[in-house]
């Protein structure tokens, strides 16, 4: 990956991140901390890795990602706002009577979600339930793999080395 692109992925990391808070703030609740861990790992599938359309985002051949630890939904929400699934100012509705964005992912009214849930844990589920057989065996050691991936990542100097 070139320095233009990680400058660029850092950028949209920052947008964000700063949505994460707006989003928080403005909810008067929610989890930033989770929310913000996991920024730039998520950056980083949704502009990067992952094959997703915001204009389709329910085309049959599309990738499909699992927040199995739906109380850092925040995160989820910017950044599929920063990739174009909803306008960005939704963000402040976070958590508000008749918003569609509240606590946990929810499939039925949110474009780019793939699974609603909640409950720590059931991702690996969620994941079987889709029909996704053949990843179950790398969803098992879904944090290794992330953790892994953000030790390459931070190799390639996208996340910040402290």
């Amino acid at each position: 990956m070139d320095t233009n692109r990680i400058s660029e992925l850092q950028e949209i990391a920052r947008r964000v991140r700063v949505g994460i808070i707006d989003g928080v703030f403005s909810a008067s609740s929610g989890h930033p901390g989770g929310s913000l861990s996991i920024a730039e790992i998520i950056t980083y599938l949704y502009f990067e890795e992952m094959n997703v359309d915001p204009k389709n985002p329910k085309k049959p051949d599309r990738d499909r990602f699992v927040l199995s630890k739906g109380h850092t939904a925040p995160g989820l929400y910017s950044t599929l706002a920063q990739r174009g699934f909803f306008p960005v100012e939704d963000l402040k509705t976070l958590r508000k009577l008749g918003s569609y964005l509240q606590g946990h992912p929810c499939m039925q009214h949110i474009p780019g979600v793939d699974m609603s849930s909640g409950s720590l844990g059931q991702g690996i589920s969620g994941i079987k339930a889709l029909g996704f057989d053949e990843v179950l065996e790398v969803a098992v050691g879904a944090e290794m793999v992330a953790y892994k991936e953000g030790l390459e990542l931070i190799e390639k100097g996208f996340l910040p080395k402290e």
